[in-house]
């Protein structure tokens, strides 16, 4: 699916699954959760009208992109989270539909209930959004592409591309806490990468993030994808330089 119709298709699903909030889901809620506000329910049917029930991995057709979902097991938050791909490897894939997945990654915070999907072998998993503990994955990518092509493979290019940052939050309560905390290991992540790709001759490494009030908008909020448009169109015109050097880099290998 081209840019521009992925875009169009996340503006109809978001209008249909975060137009109303909905408290559907009663089932028992974990440490994370005191109830989401909207119903997988309604995702889940939102994604299936788009996808249908198609395998995440085609196990036949060679990969134009390799894509992976990175979420955590619900009884192994501090664990190594599973890497739902859309690709084959050594490693058998989980078997799970893109519907699955997209429930898996957005079992987060109080937004959506932990997904419990089925994977090989028929185990039943609860899910949560693998941004719960590795909300900034560009070292899990970096480890994934060393995996796939072997360590005597160098690596071209690196590009991450954050949410936007927000000058000053204040963080307050448990859920703040917990905010910090995910906002410490995101830019800790983009340090390490800094470290070990920056200094290189050829930029490998580029890290784009807006420095602007992105989160003031919530998921329901999808009435304003045109003002989220005008702040992020906004962030390559005043970083011109360093956008300028990460499309040399990926135009002129």
């Amino acid at each position: 699916m081209p840019i521009n119709e992925a875009i169009d298709a996340y503006r109809i699903l978001a209008e249909d699954v975060f137009g109303t909030g909905t408290r559907a889901w009663l089932g028992q809620t974990s440490l994370l959760f005191n109830g989401p506000q909207y119903s997988a329910k309604m995702l889940a049917e939102a994604v299936r009208s788009i996808a249908g029930d198609r395998k995440l991995a085609d196990t036949e057709a060679k990969p134009k992109c390799r894509v992976t979902a990175v979420s955590i097991k619900e009884r192994a938050v501090h664990m190594l989270p599973d890497l739902l791909r859309t690709y084959t490897t050594d490693v058998p894939p989980y078997g799970c539909t893109i519907v699955d997945a997209a429930l898996a990654i957005s079992a987060s915070m109080t937004f959506f209930p932990p997904a419990e999907i089925q994977i090989r072998h028929g185990r039943r998993v609860r899910y949560l959004d693998g941004g719960m503990g590795f909300n900034n994955s560009t070292s899990l990518a970096v480890q994934e592409a060393e995996d796939i092509r072997g360590p005597d493979r160098r690596i071209g290019r690196i590009v991450s591309v954050g949410t936007g940052i927000t000058p000053y939050v204040r963080f307050e309560g448990n859920k703040g806490a917990l905010a910090k905390k995910l906002l410490d290991i995101c830019q800790a992540v983009h340090m390490g990468m800094d470290r070990r790709f920056g200094g290189m001759s050829k930029r490998m490494y580029c890290r784009f993030n807006p420095p602007n009030d992105l989160a003031r908008f919530g998921l329901s909020e999808w009435e304003e994808f045109g003002e989220v448009g005008n702040l992020v169109h906004q962030y390559p015109q005043e970083d011109q330089v360093e956008m300028r050097e990460c499309v040399v880099a990926l135009t002129q290998p």
